[in-house]
This record gives structure tokens, C-alpha cells and sequence, in this order.
């Protein structure tokens, strides 16, 4: 048999293969889908507890066996992919609602890592079903084969509410990045009240219902010059500040105690850089404290130094530490599987509600 020899060009051959692969990164992995929110990996580990009936109403199961269950039986993703799909929708700090209801060590805003899934338990909390699986069992979204063929999966879950609203998303694909702020529940029902009612409201007066981001952490929205463009070009900016108080201890000096802090930001972030600060001596403190816990919420305390001022100590938080940062949205999300770039408010909304 003779030989066959196909001459391409390299340079094309890899700009072609290259194109493929971000493609595929963006569709399977990267980007969230604009109908439930969910990536691949979070639908595997969801979808896996619905198949296993572990549900809000029954007891707990443990992660390894869950995570074990997804990827044996539906994804082609590892077990870390799984479980930290699985970690981050237990997260009330990352999550306005979280999807999953945790038992366990699942991480802390204060920088702790998760504990092995063989030591963790979990099961789907009210939100998964009511609003993503409440309709499952209906059969009104189309079902695609598992990575193995082995059996079906929803492609998408039929969910009641524009979940990519209410909890936001973060996804970092091949040249493309997705990144949405969370929002308060009543507004985003409000905001489809409304766009049910009169489609053709304008994306100017969407942003006036839904107003801005609802931070699971709290903080300040300072100024609106960029947010009024994350609505209605689908890029923007939010400045956000953290919030504080001032206390006085038993004998009488000054403490500061921060009470919250910017969104996708953790304890350690703001009492390193505290720290370089003071070993940098442009700062004079006593002691600098993590009080957090889980019912008094965020605690930062910082003992002042004789003769340092609140006024200087919060000047340099803001403009020296993430106490203060500017999150940048861009609303790249699948919608009905295709690739869309700086989706507005009203895409976002009109594309659901036909969904």
C-alpha cells in the first residue's frame, strides 16, 4: 500500500487546532450557561445528588461517595474538579444561596482550606430544588449523553429564576474570561416581574429595578460611574468598600473593627497586607486580630498605637489594602450553548424568559 502524505501549513494547522480547543474549554469547562448557571462540573455534582436522592429533607451523605458517583458515572472530570465544584456551592461567603447544604469542614472566609471529601458530608438544599431541579422530573429540558455514553444527563437544569443574577459566576476560559456580581432575590424577581410585563422596557430602566450587586459579605458600593455600564453594556465596573467601627477597650483606647469586606475577598488578604504595612513603618499599631465567627459574623480588630489616628488607619485600608477594590464584571455567558460576549441586562433577561 502506498503512502499517503498530507502537506499542511504549521502555522495554520495550529491556529485551527488551538481555535478548537479554546472553543471546547469555553463550552465544557470555562463559561457558565445563561439558563441555570451551571458549569459541567457544578451540573455533574448537583445532578449526582438528585440521581442518589440526597435531599434537603434527609440526612447527610458523605463527599467521597458523591464526588465518587459523578465522576464514574457522568463526568470525565477528576475528583478535585468535582469536589471543589462541590466546596464552592456549600459557600456562604461565595454564594448569595448557596446550592448545597454542608457538613463539615468546607473552608472559611478566614482562609482555612476544606477537609478531605472522606471527611465531609453534604446534601441539596431548598434552593437546588426549588428553583434548578423543580421541574427535573417533567421532562422539559433536552438530555445529552454522559462523557462515557453510558446513560443521560439535562443538559441544562430548568430553572425558575436567573440564577446567573442571583449568585453570580466566575469562569476563566481560553481567551475568554465570565465574570457576574450577585444580586438581591426579591430584585431579580422584581426585574422578571417587570420584563414579563412590558418587554419592551429598556436596559436604562432595568438597571434602575435591580439598582446594583447584593454581596453575600456586605461592603459599600462607592460612586456609580462604572456600575450603570455593567447593566447596559455588559462591562463595567463596581467600586466596593469594606465597613468598619470604632470601639474602645477597657482602658479607654481606640480599637478599629472592620465588619465586612469587598466581595471574593478573604480575612488573610486584608491582615497580610495590614502586616507589610507595619513592617514597612508606615503603620503604628498594637495588635491586629481575626474575631471571626460563624454567628457574629466578620470581626477584624485593630488595636491602635498611641498616637495614630482612625482617619490615617482607614486612609491607608482603602488605598493600600483590598479593604477597598474594584471588581470589574463581563458578562460572557452560553446562551442555548453559543458563545456571547458582554451580554446586557435585557439579553440576560429576554434570553431566559424565552428559555
Amino acid at each position: 500500500m502506498s503512502e499517503i502524505i498530507v502537506e499542511k501549513d504549521l502555522a495554520e494547522d495550529l491556529e485551527s487546532n488551538y481555535s478548537d480547543y479554546a472553543l471546547m474549554v469555553i463550552r465544557e469547562r470555562a463559561i457558565s450557561n445563561i439558563e441555570d448557571n451551571q458549569k459541567p462540573s457544578s451540573l455533574a455534582v448537583i445532578y449526582s445528588m438528585y440521581d442518589m436522592g440526597i435531599f434537603s429533607s434527609g440526612k447527610h451523605a458523605k463527599c467521597a461517595k458523591i464526588v465518587g458517583y459523578a465522576i464514574g458515572n457522568i463526568t470525565g472530570h477528576g475528583d478535585s474538579s468535582a469536589y471543589g465544584a462541590l466546596v464552592t456551592m456549600t459557600q456562604d461567603f461565595g454564594n448569595n444561596i448557596p446550592y448545597i447544604s454542608p457538613n463539615g469542614n468546607f473552608g472559611s472566609i478566614s482562609g482555612d482550606s476544606e477537609a478531605s471529601f472522606r471527611y465531609t458530608e453534604c446534601k441539596l438544599n431548598w434552593y437546588s430544588e426549588k428553583i434548578l431541579l423543580k421541574d427535573l422530573a417533567k421532562g422539559v429540558v433536552p438530555y445529552v449523553n454522559t462523557y462515557d455514553d453510558s446513560g443521560k444527563i439535562p443538559k441544562y437544569f430548568p430553572s425558575v429564576l436567573p440564577d446567573v443574577l442571583i449568585n453570580g459566576n466566575l469562569g476563566i476560559g481560553v481567551g475568554f474570561a465570565s465574570y457576574l456580581l450577585p444580586h438581591n432575590l426579591n430584585d431579580v424577581i422584581n426585574l422578571c416581574i417587570e420584563y414579563v410585563k412590558n418587554r419592551n422596557i429598556t436596559a436604562e430602566d432595568m438597571y434602575e429595578i435591580i439598582k446594583g450587586p447584593d454581596f453575600p459579605l456586605g461592603g459599600i458600593i462607592n460612586g456609580t460611574d462604572g456600575l450603570k455600564r455593567c447593566y447596559t453594556s455588559g462591562d463595567g465596573y463596581v467600586r466596593v468598600r469594606g465597613e468598619y467601627k470604632i470601639e474602645k477597650d477597657s482602658k479607654g483606647n481606640e480599637r478599629l473593627v472592620i465588619t465586612s469586606i469587598p466581595y471574593n475577598t478573604k480575612i488573610p488578604d486584608i491582615t497580610i497586607a495590614v502586616g507589610t504595612l507595619v513592617d514597612n513603618g508606615e503603620l503604628n499599631i498594637k495588635d491586629i486580630r481575626d474575631e471571626t465567627t460563624q454567628k457574629g459574623g466578620i470581626r477584624i480588630c485593630i488595636d491602635l498605637a498611641k498616637g495614630e489616628s482612625i482617619d490615617r488607619v482607614v486612609s491607608l485600608l482603602i488605598h493600600k489594602t483590598p479593604f477597598e477594590k474594584v471588581l470589574k464584571p463581563l458578562h460572557n455567558l452560553l446562551v442555548n450553548g453559543k458563545f456571547k460576549e458582554k451580554v446586557n441586562i435585557k439579553d440576560i433577561m429576554s434570553s431566559f424568559i424565552a428559555f
